[in-house]
């Protein structure tokens, strides 16, 4: 029944998409953009208005030559409007009859040389190209009452956004939206177009933004970042603007937003609030690696050890991901305040806060390979947990004179949280013979403080190209953590034994680091820099785990065995030299570097303090061509050195989890990493073609992997040892282009990934080589005034091989489905739905699951387009279940969760204002030259 109604509802949204792409006329516009003296003009706009109600019909953008074509113009009368930052407006009428229309050369008049800025006004100018700023006029792209930026975003021609909210312009990804040019909680993009009304913004502008350094000094190096910058009208800095919104559903189900902004020329002030028990986070996964602080680690539960992995932002647990995995009831919010306390200091700060309660029934399925053998795992787990976390950050930028510079950052972070589970795991030998049980049962609490500042000076000279940078960096973080485990591990051919234990673990780290660059000309485009620098890190770890003798009068005993002190530090010293090359077309930066490594380790339990040195050359050569105004090709080889982490060094068997026992080893290397790439980019202005592709390579030197000895009663040691080397590369590939006979857009992405590892099992090193494969294709409508409609495919294949047994290589593909239609059949309804079909292959999980998530909602606006009331529906079919599937170096491992299902909701949503709405005569853009 399921998958006749998922065939059902893709058969239609091919219907609606077909219908909403409609036919269109083979006429066309084309012509050449040139000034007086007949020399093209790359990058003038071009656009096409119906000339009885000056309505948009189409636009282009001139290529390299000069040239533009509109396609796909109906017969009519039309007016052509071209415009070109430093030239004055031209304006031609236009009548398509039974043939296209060659303009020939368009002449250019330059407008009036006194003029700075040129004021344009014009009904429905929709963008304008200014040397490195591409700027979207926001009137002229039709958004629906009370949407937020991101629904803007999706309009502009040359931006795409994600189904996840992530966006591309001009085919790179966007790393940070601005809000009149200021940071807006951060640097996440997603917090300003997930949040701030479509209607408060006056101009979208997209440009590469340098880094600080690189603006303040002027000389290039080569960071950039993709950039929006939303400039609001005047009248929205009048007064506050913002939505609220609520909502209640079936099984008690609740969601609620605010937020609220209050902008002026000055100072710049939002609230955001959120609570829910419908899985929404609220903000991005970067939010959370911040509000964490590491937390996760310490809250995961179910290990029975805690051991310390401080400082990873790749392995949250499933709960802090939200959507799909549990249910959870979330409270957060946050502030935002910008001022410019003067033309010479800037503040900006922010404050976050999120209390998330989590609850999770888990089934896990592991299986192992050993040498001639293969062994299983089957786990039930149920836990939760609730994790209150706050952040407090704060800029301060301040020019101490046209010639020098400081820029202060600083957070603070506070975490707290507690977590239970209670798990039973089942082993088994040829995935039928049951060898081992343990059942365990871990209660935890624990607090996290975290605090990293940093200062940066900067200082430019009288000759252009000489500069000095001090940088200063201070870090602190404290952890306590407390948790109570009491597990019993049967073998069932021997007597099985039980752990009733406290953990107490505190972990005081504090880090520091300086550099120094001092940079000069050595001729035109020509730098040279040295630098020096040193970065220190130390902790301080102590584990006490004692025995509970009697649970009624919970009288214990320190475990000697398990108890210890541990003291790391690490500290490196680098001196380097680099050499940049700054052309027109070509940046080239080279660099050389020394570097002396020191490690260092105590353990209160052993006389002999860890003491070791490592000298390595770091060498880096990064080189970016611009091989026209709308191809460039990058190459970039880079070093680096990561020391092991504190967990790896400390020579302490944890055996507090008998079935799975773990010991550092303090004869560890660090790890040298060596990484290359290559990268090719085109984005056509004019045609709105974009494609890029990327190679990538890692060569690793002395890896860091796990030495496993596993024994007859399936009893796991693990020892993180040194090995000679790893290898992987990859590469992505996209493509994008609209197809304008059917008046949509096709997206393209492809990227792989191999690896080859090596691992110890029983004492024999094991070669693995590893292949992970994805493709995506999806299709969307251009013309989103009435129908928007998405539909795509997502494949992914995961490729297993072991060199000393092929027959236990695995490989399993997993797929979606997915299909986005929204209709507004007047100004004051609108119809939405969605569906994902995910379909897990069968390969090494014993059977093919197939998910289909379907939602829907309806919406209909009143009181001015003030008010939105909208009925939706959440997983119609009732089939939502999160599922997570990994291979590693000896095992394939599935998770299954019971996660939130099928639930109804009635939500409204006003639009808060504080000054009322104004209708201007006409869309003003301002034309800046940028320096």
């Amino acid at each position: 029944m399921h998958s006749k109604i998922t065939r059902l509802f893709f058969i239609l949204t091919f219907f609606a998409v077909t219908t909403a792409f409609g036919q269109k006329s083979n006429l066309s516009v084309e012509g050449t953009v040139v000034d007086t003296a007949a020399a093209p003009l790359a990058g003038a706009t071009v656009v096409l208005l119906q000339r009885a109600d000056s309505v948009l019909v189409s636009f282009g953008i001139t290529n390299d030559n000069g040239s533009f074509l509109i396609k796909r113009v109906a017969p009519g009368d039309y007016i052509l409007q071209v415009t070109f930052v430093g030239y004055s407006n031209l304006s031609k009428d236009l009548t398509m009859a039974a043939e296209s229309i060659n303009l020939g050369p368009v002449i250019m008049e330059p407008a009036s040389a006194d003029l700075a800025e040129v004021l344009v006004k014009s009904e429905h100018i929709p963008m304008a190209v200014k040397k490195d700023t591409l700027e979207y006029n926001a009137d002229a792209f039709k958004t629906q009452p009370n949407a937020v930026v991101e629904e803007l975003l999706k309009k502009l021609p040359g931006v795409e956004v994600g189904r996840d909210g992530s966006i591309k312009a001009m085919g790179k990804e966007v790393e940070n939206v601005l809000v009149d040019g200021k940071e807006f909680f951060g640097k996440d993009p997603q917090v300003a177009t997930k949040n701030l009304p479509a209607n408060a913004v006056d101009k979208v502008q997209v440009y590469d933004k340098k880094s600080d350094t690189a603006e303040f000094t002027g000389i290039d190096d080569g960071k950039k970042e993709k950039t929006i910058n939303l400039k609001l009208k005047a009248d929205k800095k009048a007064g506050a603007f913002g939505s609220l919104k609520g909502g209640y559903g079936t099984d008690n189900r609740f969601n609620g937003k605010l937020n609220v902004n209050k902008f002026s020329p000055k100072s710049q002030f939002s609230i955001l609030g959120m609570g829910n028990n419908v899985n929404e986070q609220g903000f991005n996964i970067n939010d959370y690696i911040n509000f964490m602080g590491g937390m996760s680690k310490m809250m995961s539960g179910g290990g029975g050890a805690m051991r310390l992995q401080i400082g990873s932002d790749s392995d949250l647990p499933l709960d802090m991901m939200g959507g799909q995995n549990g249910i959870s009831t979330t409270l957060a919010g946050g502030v935002n305040w910008n001022y410019d306390l003067s033309k010479k200091t800037e503040i900006s700060s922010s404050y976050f806060y999120n209390r998330i309660q989590n609850e999770q029934d888990k089934s896990i399925f592991r299986q192992n390979w050993l040498e001639n053998d293969i062994f299983s795992t089957d786990e039930q787990r149920d836990q939760t947990s609730k994790n209150e976390n706050h952040r407090l950050n704060l800029t301060i930028k301040h020019d101490l004179d046209s010639m020098s510079q400081i820029n202060f950052r600083s957070s603070l972070s506070f975490n707290d949280g507690n977590s239970s589970s209670l798990s039973n795991t089942r082993s088994f030998q040829n995935s039928t013979v049951p060898v081992n049980q343990s059942t365990q049962d871990w209660r935890s609490t624990g607090d996290q403080v975290n605090w990293n500042s940093s200062l940066v000076y900067r200082r430019k000279f009288n000759k252009k190209g000489r500069a000095f940078v001090a940088d200063l960096g201070l870090g602190i973080s404290r952890q306590n953590r407390n948790g109570n485990l009491m597990a019993m591990n049967s073998y069932f051919s021997l007597p099985s034994d039980t752990i009733r234990q406290r953990q107490q673990t505190e972990d005081n780290g504090d880090n520091y680091r300086v550099s120094l660059a001092y940079t000069e000309p050595v001729g035109k485009g020509k730098y040279v820099e040295w630098n020096l620098s040193r970065q220190n890190y130390n902790n301080d770890y102590n584990k006490n785990f004692y025995d509970i003798l009697d649970e009624n009068t919970q009288s214990e005993v320190l475990n000697q065995q398990l108890s210890n002190k541990f003291r790391r530090d690490y500290t490196y010293d680098q001196a380097g030299l680099r050499f940049r090359l700054n052309k027109k077309k070509l940046n080239v930066n080279t660099s050389l570097s020394v570097q002396k490594s020191g490690l260092g380790g105590q353990l209160a339990s052993v006389e002999s303090p860890i003491k070791k040195d490592f000298w390595n050359l770091l060498p880096g050569l990064n080189a970016d061509y611009e091989i026209s105004n709308s191809k460039s090709l990058k190459f970039g080889y880079n070093t680096n050195i990561q020391p092991p982490s504190l967990e790896q060094l400390q020579p302490i068997e944890d055996n507090s989890d008998p079935i799975n026992i773990y010991v550092g080893n303090p004869d560890l290397r660090p790890q040298y990493f060596h990484q290359g790439s290559l990268s090719f980019f085109l984005f056509d202005q004019f045609s709105q073609v974009n494609f890029f592709a990327n190679l990538d390579g890692n060569y690793i030197m002395n890896p860091i992997v796990n030495a496993q000895t596993i024994d007859t009663l399936l009893r796991q040691r693990t020892q993180p040892v040194n090995l000679d080397h790893s290898t992987s590369w990859g590469g992505y590939l996209s493509f994008g282009a609209p197809l304008r006979w059917m008046g949509s857009r096709l997206s393209i992405s492809s990227d792989w990934r191999n690896s080859r590892s090596f691992f110890l099992l029983n004492g024999a090193e094991n070669q693995t080589d590893q292949w992970d494969a994805g493709a995506e294709l999806s299709l969307e409508n251009k013309n989103k005034e009435r129908f928007d409609v998405a539909a795509g495919i997502r494949v992914n294949y995961n490729w297993t091989g072991y060199k000393e047994n092929s027959s236990l290589n695995q490989d399993f593909t997993n797929q979606v489905y997915f299909a986005d239609f929204t209709y507004n059949p007047t100004k004051a309804w609108s119809i939405n739905t969605s569906m994902d079909y995910t379909v897990y292959s069968q390969e090494s999980f014993g059977g093919q699951q197939t998910i289909p998530i379907w939602k829907a909602s309806l919406s209909r606006y009143l009181f001015n387009n003030r008010g939105q009331l909208e009925i939706a529906a959440f997983d119609l079919l009732n089939q939502n279940v999160g599922i997570s599937r990994r291979s590693s170096l000896n095992s394939f491992y599935e998770q299954t969760t019971v996660s939130l299902g099928r639930y109804f909701m009635v939500n409204f949503t006003w639009a808060l204002s504080g000054f009322a709405n104004q209708q201007s005569g006409g869309i003003h853009m301002k034309m800046i030259r940028r320096r």
